[in-house]
């Protein structure tokens, strides 16, 4: 699903995002409106993003009184392929560890450790995601999204990958070995 060179880069341009604030009785609440040019699709032939596409997005951010959960809600107009659209999350600890749940166990991985088919340090997640050291700790309640990945002190949560193609393949990016027992 990741079809990009190293080095290319995340954008996190806000400039043109569009911010409302409003408070009413106990629960305070922030939404922004922001919208990205990205290449419309990658070619693969000629290894490189082609095109022009805009993408849209509203994040929601609310705050209840005496209450220390901050829920998102999302919405995402995408015109583009071959990309993933992501929300960081810095929790400010460092740890060289993620703890993750999947199906029937809850995993901790390393930062050397990736998912098997994929070429980027994502992993697979069912409910949360969580950093901790000795001291501190944070976990990001997901439902629906089921990717994380770690980068410092950071967690990315996926959005939405948008592929084009449902189980499109490239090999040059993507190494497979099958096992039939």
């Amino acid at each position: 699903y990741v079809y990009v060179p190293v080095g290319d880069k995340l954008q996190f341009d806000l400039s043109n995002a569009k911010t409302c604030v409003s408070k009413v009785g106990f629960t305070q609440t922030m939404e922004i409106d922001v919208s990205y040019n990205l290449p419309s699709h990658y070619d693969f032939e000629q290894d490189k993003r082609v095109g022009d596409a805009k993408i849209f997005c509203n994040l929601k951010l609310t705050l209840n009184k005496n209450d220390n959960i901050l829920r998102v809600q999302y919405k995402v107009k995408n015109n583009s392929e071959y990309h993933r659209f992501r929300i960081a999350v810095d929790t400010g600890i460092a740890t060289d560890r993620i703890i993750v749940d999947v199906p029937f166990c809850i995993e901790t991985h390393s930062n050397k450790e990736r998912t098997l088919l994929v070429n980027s340090k994502t992993f697979f997640n069912t409910s949360f995601a969580t950093l901790c050291d000795n001291v501190n700790g944070m976990a990001l309640l997901t439902q629906g999204l089921h990717e994380v990945e770690r980068d410092g002190t950071k967690l990315y949560l996926t959005i939405a990958r948008a592929t084009g193609v449902i189980g499109h393949n490239n090999g040059k990016y993507f190494f497979h070995n099958f096992l039939l027992v």
